[in-house]
C-alpha cells in the first residue's frame, strides 16, 4: 500500500477522540478481515555502553 502524504488538517483530525475512535475501528476491521499479521518484531540485544564510548572517542577527531 502507497502512503500518502497527510494534509494538516486531516493529520490533525486523526488526533481528535473521533479521529482515534475511528483510527481503531478500521484497525479492527482489518485483524477481523485477516489484513493485518501480527510480528514480534526484531530481537536486538541492548548495547554495551562501553563499546559506545569507545564509539564515540573515535568518531570525535574525525569530525571536520
Amino acid at each position: 500500500m502507497k502512503r500518502r502524504s497527510l494534509s494538516i488538517s486531516e493529520a490533525e483530525s486523526y488526533a481528535t477522540p473521533a479521529g482515534r475512535r475511528q483510527t481503531n475501528g478500521e484497525f479492527e476491521h482489518a485483524l477481523r478481515a485477516g489484513k493485518l499479521v501480527w510480528s514480534p518484531g526484531m530481537n536486538i540485544r541492548k548495547s554495551d555502553p562501553n563499546f559506545l564510548a569507545k564509539l564515540e572517542r573515535g568518531a570525535k577527531p574525525k569530525r571536520s
